[in-house]
């Protein structure tokens, strides 16, 4: 498969909220900012892993989710 490096301007990573999900997580996180070094990176994170990964510098923006609230 052929991927074109331009046409890709922001990536949404969605894990989990286990902290050993988020860790394993975080070398597909480099390896994206080093595929795309131009593209905004945000990651969707649960609310227990939200501070590993908040102001990596890989990352444009993380959005905590917690379960107990709406999508909306």
């Amino acid at each position: 498969m052929t991927v074109h490096k331009k046409s890709y301007h922001k990536i949404l990573v969605i894990t989990l909220s286990n902290l050993g999900d988020v860790v394993l997580t975080i070398p597909i996180i480099v390896s994206l900012r080093k595929a795309f070094p131009d593209a905004e990176i945000q990651v969707v994170v649960g609310e227990k892993a939200f501070d590993l990964l908040h102001g990596n510098p890989a990352l444009q923006k993380v959005i905590c989710y917690r379960k107990e609230s709406s999508l909306w």
